[in-house]
């Protein structure tokens, strides 16, 4: 499991937008959202994109001004099979 909290600074007039393009990416949920623009989202690990290609991703969203990673867990998914054994 990766998980990322991430804060979006986008153009305030592009806000609709950016939102839609967040909304559809694989891995991604906004938690909330500004009318100056800014949002706040996760972005976890997801079947076909990792959370390192979904950063990449929202930046290249048209209306995205910058996409700062402000917070990052990561564990290992087999732990619970490793610890049971």
């Amino acid at each position: 499991m990766n998980i990322c909290g991430v804060l979006v600074q986008g153009r305030s007039a592009e806000r609709s937008g950016i939102h839609a393009a967040l909304s559809a990416m694989p891995g991604v949920e906004i938690h909330a959202e500004t009318e100056a623009g800014q949002l706040v989202v996760t972005v976890e690990d997801a079947e076909h994109a990792s959370v390192a290609d979904t950063l990449a991703d929202i930046n290249n969203v048209h209306g995205v001004l910058a996409a700062s990673l402000v917070y990052q867990y990561s564990e290992d998914d087999n732990i619970d099979a490793e610890v049971s054994q």
